[in-house]
């Protein structure tokens, strides 16, 4: 019983981790992206922090501390969160041990999953301000590698091996 409890403990510390390290890359490569397209840097987390405070957030006006320091909470708890969902999705389907291109595969896949959830499925109903930003460089190409990519690669740099479905 205590092997198992480490196992999924040490499971769900990595998708914490994993997440974590994901959702810090993706962030900033939103934020160089929004540079680039001529917005400002710090848009992404005031558009991930109108998820709480509403679309007020959104406006320049509004404290960008405010903005910024709620959407950069929320959006390293959504990473951590999806990080543990990947990997117990590993663990269950005994893909843990896969290969580094089939984890990078996989976590490409994840990204691109929660893409279309997240931005094609659930937005327009909950958070229509999302359906606003640039759905190829800040959507699909930000979910699927610079999230997704990153997170099966931590994966495959870990191996978080040995756990079997049963420890779960």
């Amino acid at each position: 019983m205590a092997v198992e409890q480490r196992q999924t403990g040490s499971l769900l510390l990595h998708g914490v981790v994993g997440g974590i390290i994901a959702g810090l890359v993706f962030a900033l490569f939103e934020m160089v992206v929004a540079m680039v397209m001529g917005i400002s840097f710090f848009d992404p987390l005031r558009l991930i922090g109108s998820m709480v405070l509403g679309v007020e957030a959104l406006d320049p006006t509004y404290p960008l501390a405010t903005a910024a320091i709620v959407g950069a909470v929320i959006h390293l708890i959504l990473s951590a969160i999806y990080g543990v969902i990947f990997v117990y999705l590993l663990a269950y389907t005994s893909q843990l041990t896969s290969s580094t291109g089939l984890l990078l595969l996989y976590g490409s896949l994840f990204g691109l999953a929660l893409w279309i959830v997240n931005f094609l499925i659930i937005a327009p109903f909950v958070w229509p301000q999302f359906t606003m930003v640039d759905q190829f460089w800040m959507g699909f190409v930000a979910h699927t590698f610079f999230f997704g990519t990153v997170l099966g690669g931590y994966f495959a740099a870990v191996r978080p091996g040995g756990v079997t479905t049963a420890a779960l």
